[in-house]
């Protein structure tokens, strides 16, 4: 058991893998209308712990080597408190509990804020998102307070006594260390979210990271002041589904919430539902439904209109609203795999000239994606890979409008696959290249695209940063440069 959860890749039963292709084969000579077999895959085909908490792990066969290595019982750190800090407390976004000290204090009603570039305090140099808590700009009370939820959340907490950096050009007073907003967060919830989406989605905003969320129904979001929220959250489900019960009114009052200022996050087939919209959101389009004249994404481009001023939108956090009525809830789409809108034809390539290519789902593999390390969406994660858990055949072109912050290697020599099955001469020509996370400027707020779910079933830890770095940082940093 050690084995089959420790290592990177588990191998797979070689005439297993065989009588799946020899149904691929038999299904891609059947018409578009013919029914096809069934793959025999069960669950996820890649589980590797050490890449689902984004740890470093090393394997080894001599067993003395390993041994060497075991000193003693290991127990749980607890930092110690924070001295008394003169000028500010600064703690680091690299760990799920830094956010929960930040948005504990955020709650609490303290002042927090964040650096957007490399920060030099204390005589160490911070990574990008650093949360800085000055002293002079909150209550006494400050003090006990940190020192208290430090160690509830295990966070290690160091205190600044000087404004002054010692080199660099970012320090606790710089104009690049901006002030956070306690995120106001709506989750959208029921028809047509799919349940197992929505509950880890919960789950992990609110016990793994300890921020507030408010989950709100489709037909209830037609009657809310979205101006009231700083972020909204559509779970996976069916594309279909959200845009026949939000409707183009609905469409139409999202995207002017999202030009005054506002942060959507699609995840899994909700990404779908916001490009098949054609709201002027994004650039990107899905691989393998371009048009035989072009792809979508030209079109899209193409039929653009400008971004609304901000002056021309309420802002999140006022108390001006622009509701329109929603179309009537419709019957909710099955929750099963089968429901996903407009699925792919089961063949890599459709026959006929000028025909799309088209991925075959992918049954829960290990890919690697590249890191865009100057992007607000990827503060904290100090490398230039993350692992993502794939399932699913959604794969974005990238957007030409927006940043791309997590991609799919191109080249054929860097590795994409870690672990987990892939199909053979499709997965990887057909979506080399690809994004897996898009950030598009809409007006003063932002789309992000997410196509494959982080965190799903609470067991995948390395990428989730990327979604909380959208409801925490989003708000607040408007379109600031977050590079060197």
């Amino acid at each position: 058991m050690a084995r089959a959860l420790l290592e990177r890749d588990s191998a797979q039963d070689e005439s297993f893998l065989e009588r799946q292709e020899r149904k691929r084969v038999r299904n891609e000579t059947r018409g578009e209308n013919a029914t096809k077999d069934d793959y025999d895959f069960y669950d996820f085909t890649a589980w590797s712990l050490p890449l689902a908490f984004g740890v470093e792990a090393y394997w080894t066969s001599d067993v003395g080597a390993a041994a060497s290595l075991v000193k003693g019982a290991w127990t749980a750190e607890r930092p110690a408190p924070p001295a008394r800090a003169t000028s500010a407390y600064v703690f680091s976004p690299e760990s799920e509990s830094g956010y929960r000290l930040a948005f504990s204090l955020l709650a609490d009603g303290f002042r927090v804020a964040a650096a957007t570039r490399t920060l030099r305090a204390a005589q160490r140099t911070w990574p990008r998102g650093t949360f800085v808590v000055r002293v002079e700009r909150n209550a006494a009370a400050l003090h006990e307070r940190i020192a208290v939820l430090s160690r509830e959340t295990g966070t290690a907490v160091v205190a600044v006594n000087t404004a002054f950096n010692d080199e660099g050009t970012t320090g606790i007073g710089s104009g690049s260390v901006v002030a956070l907003k306690r995120p106001q967060l709506l989750l959208v919830t029921g028809e047509p979210t799919r349940p197992a989406s929505y509950g880890s989605l919960r789950s992990l905003i609110e016990d793994v990271y300890g921020f507030d969320v408010v989950p709100v129904s489709i037909t209830a979001l037609a009657d809310l002041p979205l101006s009231d929220f700083h972020a909204v959250i559509l779970p996976d489900g069916s594309p279909s589904e959200y845009r026949k019960q939000i409707g183009e009114d609905g469409v139409a009052r999202l995207k002017t919430w999202i030009e005054a200022g506002g942060t959507l996050v699609a995840i899994g087939d909700a990404a779908r539902f916001v490009i098949d919209a054609d709201a002027g959101l994004t650039t990107a389009s899905v691989v393998g439904e371009e048009t035989e004249g072009g792809s979508k994404q030209a079109e899209r481009q193409a039929s653009a209109a400008p971004a609304a001023s901000p002056s021309e939108a309420p802002s999140p956090g006022s108390n001006t609203s622009t509701s329109r009525p929603s179309p009537t809830a419709t019957e909710a789409a099955a929750v099963s795999t089968s429901d996903r809108a407009e699925p792919a034809p089961v063949g890599a390539v459709e026959a006929g000239e000028g025909k799309p290519q088209r991925p075959l789902a992918i049954p829960g593999a290990i890919l690697r994606a590249e890191v865009d390390r100057f992007h607000f969406l990827t503060f904290g994660v100090e490398r230039d890979t993350l692992p993502l858990l794939v399932e699913g055949d959604l794969f974005l072109h990238p957007s030409t409008s927006g940043t791309n912050v997590l991609r799919f290697p191109e080249a054929a020599d860097e590795p994409l696959r870690l672990a987990g099955f892939t199909w053979k001469d499709n997965t990887e020509p057909l979506i080399r290249g690809t994004a897996a996370v898009i950030e598009e400027p809409v007006g003063a707020g932002r789309v992000v695209l997410m196509t494959h779910e982080p965190g799903v079933r609470l067991l995948w830890h390395a990428s989730t940063q990327v979604l909380m770095n959208a409801l925490l940082y989003g708000p607040a940093l408007g379109h600031a440069a977050t590079g060197e």
